[in-house]
C-alpha cells in the first residue's frame, strides 16, 4: 500500500477481534515506523504507553468514557514529555510545538497501522489527571491521545464526504478565494487541464 492509498483509505475502527492479539513484535515496527515523524529541533518529545493489561484497558476506556474502547486489545497512549522542549523554546515549545510533534508522530502510527492491516482510532477525550495517575505519568509530561489498536471485525464505514478544495483553499491570505464565487478558481481548472494534458501524452 503506498502513501496516498493509505491517506485515503484509513478509517477510524471502533470495532475489533477482541481474541485476536497484536504481537508485540508488529507494535514495535509500527512505533519504529512511526519515530521518523519531524519534530521542533528534532526533539522528539513523544513518548509512548503500550497497555494491553485488560484491567487497565477497562479503566482507560472509562476515563475516555468510551466503552466500545474495550474491544481493542491494544491501547497506545501518546505522552508529551515537556522537559527538553520547555528548555529550548520556552512557553511557545512547551504549549505549542510540542502538541504539533505529538500530532505528527500520532498520524504516522494511524497511517502505518493501516498499511500493516490494523485498525486505530483516536481518542483525546479524557480526564487529564485520571490518566497520569493510572499510567504513573510524571508532572513533567502530558497525555495527549489514546489510540486503539487491534484487527478490525467487520468492515469499515464507507467514507464521508470530503469538502472539495475550493471551499476550504485561499490564495496568499486567509479568505482570498481568488475572485471566484462557488465555482472553482482559474488555479484548479489550470491544474486539471494539465493533469488531462500530461495523462494524454504518455
Amino acid at each position: 500500500m503506498d502513501i496516498i492509498d493509505a491517506i485515503k483509505t484509513r478509517r477510524s475502527i471502533r470495532k475489533y477481534l477482541i481474541k485476536k492479539d497484536v504481537q508485540d513484535e508488529l507494535i514495535f515496527e509500527l512505533i519504529d515506523i512511526a519515530k521518523y515523524a519531524p519534530s521542533a529541533g528534532n526533539v522528539q518529545n513523544w513518548r509512548i504507553i503500550v497497555v494491553k493489561d485488560k484491567s487497565k484497558r477497562d479503566k482507560i476506556s472509562r476515563i475516555c468514557d468510551q466503552l466500545w474502547m474495550n474491544t481493542a486489545p491494544v491501547h497506545l497512549v501518546i505522552c508529551n514529555d515537556l522537559t527538553k522542549i520547555g528548555e529550548l523554546y520556552g512557553k511557545i515549545g512547551r504549549e505549542k510545538y510540542s502538541r504539533q510533534d505529538c500530532a505528527y508522530f500520532t498520524q504516522n502510527i494511524l497511517l502505518a497501522a493501516h498499511a500493516l492491516g490494523l485498525g486505530t482510532c483516536v481518542v483525546g477525550h479524557f480526564d487529564d489527571l485520571s490518566m497520569k495517575n493510572l499510567l504513573d505519568i510524571p508532572d513533567n509530561a502530558l497525555p495527549e491521545c489514546v489510540i486503539t489498536l487491534g484487527y478490525i471485525d467487520s468492515p469499515p464505514a464507507k467514507p464521508t464526504n470530503r469538502k472539495r478544495i475550493e471551499l476550504f483553499l485561499y490564495l496568499e491570505k486567509y479568505g482570498n478565494t481568488g475572485g471566484r464565487s462557488m465555482t472553482p478558481f482559474p488555479l484548479i481548472t489550470k491544474a486539471k487541464q494539465i493533469i488531462s494534458k500530461n495523462k494524454k501524452s504518455r
